[in-house]
């Protein structure tokens, strides 16, 4: 008797050890299964809200391109109604003047435009900031001598009024219309190319440069303000995560926000470096390629001190220019 009910109470102690197991069992399973359905739940709505961030990003570099054949476009223009190659200034300043302070006064966002000759005659209008209201003026050189002169415009009617003052050519150089010094040796077709260079204003402040031939004439080119991108890109909701665009060659328009971190961008790469307080830099993802690769973007993990991100990139073209996103964009979100 004493030994059946020793059987029975060992039967009875493996029987509620083998329930306990079940239950655990199925409550570790179904654990399992919520955290892997919690987790492609999270899966799907993270790459739910990249799409939407890097659609908004792709609408928003469209807004621009516009800009991509403006300088062609007005170029193509002035060509139809000059006559030869040489133009002296008295044709520039009635037949080329009237066209480059439209397009300033029409074109949205842009605040220079210019015309520069295979003989260095040059007309240029730009806006100036000021406390009340922008302030249009001309530079200009009307002879091969390279002197600049600098003069208001009244902004109803395009002409200039008050005396020329000459322009400290230390502080305005070429580049300050738009293009290098190189790109005015070739000057056939109607080609354009697009650049990120200072513009004549004060402030010294970057513009975004499209700049076309203008079939063996000169060059025309047409600026608007990086600030302007960059106000437009900082404004959309990226849901919490930071980002970064800059040029392919690396100049900065949308900087980045993770403390102490630099993000170097280069012909469709980046790298992301920690700042040390000695001013040198780690390396810490290596180049990473941000072209599409089977129509997926690049993506790369990185620790920034203790934490961990996740990098989303791409390339766009904003108003003709490449980087990684413009043609360098970054997009980052926590991991």
């Amino acid at each position: 008797m004493q030994r059946m009910k020793l059987y029975s109470c060992n039967v009875l102690r493996h029987v509620f050890f083998l329930i306990l197991l079940g239950v655990a069992i199925y409550i570790f399973m179904k654990l399992s299964m919520m955290k892997n359905q919690s987790e492609r739940h999270v899966n799907m709505l993270s790459e739910q809200l990249r799409n939407k961030t890097f659609s908004q990003i792709e609408h928003t570099a469209n807004m621009f391109l516009p800009l991509n054949y403006s300088a062609s476009s007005l170029a193509r223009g002035l060509s139809s109604s000059l006559n030869g190659t040489q133009l002296p200034f008295t044709e520039i300043q009635t037949k080329v003047a009237p066209l480059l302070f439209l397009s300033l006064s029409t074109i949205p966002f842009v605040s220079q435009v210019s015309y520069v000759g295979q003989d260095r005659l040059m007309l240029a209008f730009y806006t100036e900031e000021g406390h009340d209201e922008d302030q249009t003026f001309a530079v200009f050189s009307n002879t091969s001598s390279a002197v600049w002169y600098s003069q208001p415009v009244n902004r109803d009617t395009g002409m200039l009024y008050g005396q020329p003052v000459v322009v400290d050519t230390k502080t305005v150089v070429v580049e300050t219309l738009g293009w290098s010094k190189e790109s005015l040796k070739g000057t056939m077709g109607y080609a354009s190319q697009s650049s990120i260079s200072t513009g004549l204003n004060k402030a010294k402040r970057e513009l975004f440069f499209n700049t076309a031939t203008m079939d063996g004439r000169g060059k025309i080119s047409v600026g608007f303000p990086v600030q302007y991108v960059d106000d437009r890109f900082s404004a959309l909701n990226f849901y919490g995560a930071d980002f970064h665009l800059a040029s392919n060659n690396g100049q900065v328009i949308v900087d980045t926000k993770i403390p102490h971190t630099s993000i170097i961008v280069y012909n469709g790469t980046v790298s992301v470096q920690f700042k040390n307080l000695n001013g040198s830099r780690d390396d810490l993802s290596g180049n990473q390629s941000c072209k599409l690769v089977n129509g997926e973007r690049g993506q790369f993990e990185v620790k920034i001190k203790e934490n961990n991100f996740v990098f989303y990139c791409s390339v766009i073209e904003i108003a003709g220019l490449e980087s990684v996103c413009l043609d360098q964009l970054l997009y980052m979100s926590p991991f």
